[in-house]
């Protein structure tokens, strides 16, 4: 059925007495990734950085509207173009968080999906 594929696990900590969330990434296909994510108290907002085994990385910032959480990158691709990245989460009623990765190349006029999947914690 659908969003039972697994791509990957997690293990998600709480480090620097609770000031950082310290994700490990493993994928079904060999792949690792890790992500710092705080918040920033001054700005209100939250950062992710998240660096992959393969070499990619991402510096998101967004909100949470105290339900869905959005981050946002902007950056430059490798045609010298601007890129906006976007990832949102949203908790789903049967305890499962919904990601949903899109990317925009003309300015956040239309986006792409890049990947959409579940997490949910193991029973």
């Amino acid at each position: 059925s659908a969003g039972t594929t697994p791509y990957g696990s997690n293990s998600i900590t709480r480090e620097e007495e609770g000031c950082l969330i310290h994700e490990h990434w493993s994928g079904t296909n060999a792949g690792t990734g890790q992500s710092f994510n705080f918040y920033n108290a001054a700005r209100h907002d939250w950062t992710q950085v998240w660096v992959a085994s393969s070499g990619g990385q991402l510096h998101l910032v967004g909100r949470s509207d105290g339900r869905v959480m959005v981050l946002e990158e902007r950056s430059v691709g490798p045609d010298g173009k601007p890129v906006r990245q976007r990832i949102t989460w949203t908790p789903e009623p049967d305890g499962r968080v919904r990601q949903l990765w899109e990317r925009s190349t003309d300015g956040g006029k239309t986006w792409a999906v890049g990947f959409a999947g579940w997490y949910r914690r193991k029973a």
